[in-house]
């Protein structure tokens, strides 16, 4: 029995340091990059029975404990690409048993901030934060300035899926912080790009896209083309916001080009959804319809509840745009189930929104003001002045097909009011 355990470590061992061989290739960034995820992709069933002969051991031996608590980590680009948030999580739970066992404070608090990102990728905000929490407690105890950085980010991003504005940006600026005064240009850039998602989603279009260019140049310069596809795609939803459909056509064919290269399908899932917008808009409703489908397929299969939630907002979308109403409302209380689920407030008030959208096409104006007053409160409590701008007209229109002028007219008033804040809050920066 020794002599197969000691075997099955020897295995253990090897595949991790192709693991790490991997991901290290993949840090190279371009041409780089691409190698080390063929390797991964070729040796990910051997790295995988690895890892599970280590973790039998895990309380039982040091060498294989320390095998358990590596694999999360030296392979954590690689892995953040290609394995399936649930199994991160479990890999993760068992390398805190090895630190635990180990007594590895520092280690574990490393594993703490992975464990935060798996939840945020599926939606578990909640329990994101908790973990996110105890990375930074440690990180400041043990002086690990690089990892608070980076668990500030997240945690601000997890503040943001729920609706806590000021809470995000407090976390994005004491990471922005911590990363001018290293001197550190990578990290600056992801502070940065934080920053601008809240611009974007306060409606202060202009401002994001120079801050999101900025931050392009950025991994450009540096070869990180993982975090330079996602802010192609970042600016490029900026983009159809303003609207300009010619700019965020540009963002997304590049974006899906570095997608493809990489093969990293959430990005895929993200840019289709986009580009079935684009097909929207433009009339051409079979497109969005195999796009949007496929982004519903992408979402399901990774996990992404969030993502899922947007894929099925937009075939409700195009329903819409189809007079498919039944079929509408359908995909959005999908959505909205899918939003109240892992608690992202943005999710659950556009599909609000949508609904009573819906209901205005069906000319159930009750239902309407009904739909909107539940989107435009969470509007209020997210800050977003856009969404209560668009809730309180839409309202305003309802009581006015209701024939109750003076209610319409009180709504309009404070659509306009709303509209004069706006304006004044794009000329303010953080």
């Amino acid at each position: 029995m020794p002599a197969l355990q000691d075997a099955k470590l020897r295995h253990a061992y090897h595949y991790l340091k192709l693991l790490n061989q991997a991901n290290e290739l993949y840090l190279q960034g371009n041409k780089a990059a691409i190698k080390g995820l063929s390797l991964f992709d070729d040796e990910w069933s051997n790295i995988q029975a690895g890892q599970a002969w280590a973790a039998s051991l895990v309380t039982e031996n040091n060498f294989a404990a320390g095998l358990c608590s590596d694999y999360p980590n030296l392979g954590r680009n690689c892995l953040i690409l290609r394995q399936h948030p649930r199994e991160q999580i479990q890999w993760i739970t068992i390398a805190l048993q090895a630190t635990s066992y180990l007594q590895r404070k520092s280690t574990t608090g490393i594993h703490l901030g992975n464990l935060g990102i798996s939840y945020l990728y599926l939606g578990e905000y909640e329990q994101a934060v908790r973990s996110l929490t105890h990375r930074i407690d440690i990180a400041r105890e043990v002086g690990d300035t690089r990892g608070e950085h980076r668990a500030l980010g997240n945690l601000g991003v997890a503040y943001k899926n729920l609706g806590n504005l000021t809470q995000a940006i407090d976390c994005f600026e004491q990471s922005l912080s911590i990363a001018r005064k290293h001197g550190n240009h990578q990290s600056q850039a992801q502070a940065i790009g934080n920053i601008a998602n809240i611009y974007k989603l306060q409606g202060n279009y202009k401002t994001a896209i120079s801050y999101y260019q900025q931050v392009l140049d950025i991994f450009q310069e540096t070869g990180d083309q993982y975090n330079e596809c996602n802010t192609l795609n970042n600016l490029a939803l900026t983009y159809l916001a303003l609207p300009d459909q010619n700019m965020a056509k540009k963002a997304l064919q590049a974006a899906f080009e570095l997608a493809s290269a990489l093969n990293i399908s959430k990005a895929k899932g993200q840019i289709l959804n986009n580009m079935g917008l684009i097909d929207l808009r433009e009339g051409r409703f079979q497109e969005s319809h195999k796009k949007y489908v496929q982004a519903l397929e992408i979402a399901r299969e990774t996990g992404n509840r969030r993502d899922e939630g947007n894929a099925l907002n937009n075939l409700g979308n195009l329903s819409l745009q189809r007079d498919e109403i039944d079929q509408a409302l359908d995909f959005y209380n999908q959505a909205l189930h899918v939003a109240k689920e892992i608690g992202d407030r943005y999710g659950e008030a556009n599909a609000l929104g949508n609904i009573g959208n819906t209901y205005l096409a069906k000319e159930e104006y009750q239902k309407v003001v009904g739909y909107y007053t539940q989107d435009f409160q969470i509007r209020l409590d997210l800050g977003d002045l856009r969404g209560q701008k668009i809730a309180l007209n839409a309202i305003s229109q309802a009581y006015y097909s209701l024939g109750k002028k003076s209610m319409a007219s009180h709504y309009q008033q404070q659509a306009e009011k709303t509209e004069e804040v706006l304006m004044q809050s794009q000329s303010i920066s953080f």
